[in-house]
């Protein structure tokens, strides 16, 4: 067999792997950019809607770039524009553009792009029903996810903060979901005020606040690098928006910086599964960690677990678990993911090292913790799980503490100072570490009020750098 026909041999077989899925919304979905790239010289069509069925968490009518937008994989958008996109094309359940798919994700970066390319910035979804969520202006679809940044740089270029407020002054009325009125006091933030009738004073610039998520942090880009080591692994993952739970802030943002650290520490690209919103279900937590490791990990074998996102006590026994994207409070040992179940099963892999991070809380007190629904937000008697002596665990809070995040830096409080530690020194272990954010960690708390203590089990001289 040739070698073009061997290329369309492998085309044809990536569009009978893809299932139901178009082969390029595929590799949108998955932010997979070679695969994406050979679909377009092979002339896939760059404005094709997915079709009926869909598959998976890819919706009949959605073009490969609104998928690449929601999906916040910004090289593969710029890619599906350079190859002719419509940038005004909406798709989807709730017909959105590619813009608005952009500001729902809160991806400045593609945000950005499309505003270059003309997109038009006071688009509305599915105007003709503006009855529905359909009828969205795309800044209401910034503000009531919180992403201050998004919001910001819509309004800079024009977007009209007063329809969007109305918007969603209008759900607000109608709905518990906090997000709408979330979103109206960021908006709150950012209108200009109104010129008096009849007077002269100047309008007052647009006040900055400070983004939810910032375009860049100083942790996010790792500051040194270390030889790969083909041996380890790491397992990374980050919730924010859970399926029906209340968001974890920054959670995602979280495991996406502390990915770029984990290769920047030795851990080949290849070597990481990096699970996020949908993609961290329990079954894809049970699927990595008791498969996929296992098979993989060797005697020399280094192994990262990270985690970003809620925790939740079992009230009746005081077991903490780690809640996945589809978990359930109210069903913890079907739904989640006990903590002492994730250290049994990291204990058994041979690894000659196991380090675990987790961004999370278990009291039921608020911050990174959730309760069954009709508990009272008290903090619970939680055990303090012990793990074995083979693992080394870095844990953001105590027991019956809370964690936080900081907002203008884009991060969990603890995730934050972690990763500034790592970066800031050569030679670093464990216990190094935990000394240095510590008290930082403490006194952002203080600042809210609130107690949080990051914690330390296991080896603490182990060596991270």
């Amino acid at each position: 067999m040739g070698r073009p026909a061997r290329a369309s041999w492998r085309i044809a077989c990536l569009a009978c792997l893809a299932g139901c899925a178009a082969p390029l919304h595929r590799a949108a979905y998955d932010g997979d950019l070679q695969r994406a790239r050979a679909l377009l010289e092979h002339r896939a069509d760059v404005n094709a809607v997915q079709g009926i069925p869909a598959s998976e968490h890819i919706n009949p009518h959605e073009t490969a770039l609104e998928v690449a937008a929601l999906r916040g994989h910004a090289e593969i958008a710029q890619l599906l524009i350079e190859r002719g996109a419509d940038i005004e094309k909406a798709g989807g359940f709730m017909a959105y553009t590619p813009l608005q798919a952009a500001a729902m994700r809160g991806s400045v970066e593609i945000v950005k792009m499309l505003l270059e390319k003309g997109a038009i910035v006071d688009a509305v979804s599915a105007p003709d029903r503006p009855d529905l969520l359909t009828g969205t202006p795309t800044l209401a679809l910034a503000a009531m996810r919180n992403h201050a940044d998004v919001a910001q740089l819509l309004v800079g270029k024009g977007a009209d903060v007063e329809i969007s407020i109305n918007f969603l002054e209008r759900f607000a009325e109608n709905t518990k979901n906090v997000k709408f009125k979330n979103g109206i006091l960021l908006l709150g933030r950012l209108q200009r005020p109104r010129k008096p009738r009849g007077g002269d004073e100047p309008v007052p610039a647009v006040k900055p606040v400070s983004a939810s998520v910032a375009r860049e942090s100083d942790v996010d880009i790792p500051a040194y690098k270390r030889r790969e080591r083909e041996d380890d692994y790491a397992v990374v993952v980050g919730i924010e928006e859970y399926s029906d739970l209340p968001d974890a802030s920054y959670a995602e943002r979280d495991a996406a910086s502390f990915r770029r650290h984990a290769e920047a520490l030795g851990v080949p690209s290849r070597n990481i599964a990096y699970l996020a919103g949908p993609k961290a279900g329990r079954a894809s937590l049970e699927k990595y960690l008791e498969d996929w490791l296992p098979r993989l990990v060797g005697n020399d074998s280094r192994v990262y677990f990270y985690f970003s996102g809620h925790g939740a006590p079992d009230a009746r026994t005081g077991t903490s678990y780690l809640v996945p994207w589809d978990g359930d409070p109210n069903f913890l040992d079907r739904t989640g993911y006990a903590v002492k179940r994730l250290y049994a099963r990291l204990a058994k892999l041979p690894a000659k090292e196991v380090v675990v991070i987790l961004d999370t809380c278990f009291s039921g007190a608020g911050g990174r913790s959730v309760l069954p629904a009709g508990t009272r937000p008290l903090v619970l008697k939680v055990q303090a799980e012990q793990p074995p002596t083979k693992l080394t665990v870095l844990a953001a809070a105590g027991a019956d503490e809370i964690s936080g995040s900081i907002a203008d830096k884009g991060h969990g409080t603890f995730t934050y100072f972690l990763l500034k530690g790592i970066n800031q020194s050569q030679d670093l272990s464990a216990a190094g570490l935990h000394r240095y954010l510590t008290p930082r960690v403490q006194d952002e708390a203080r600042r809210l009020n609130r107690d949080q203590t990051p914690q330390l089990l296991g080896d603490g001289t182990l060596k991270l750098r």
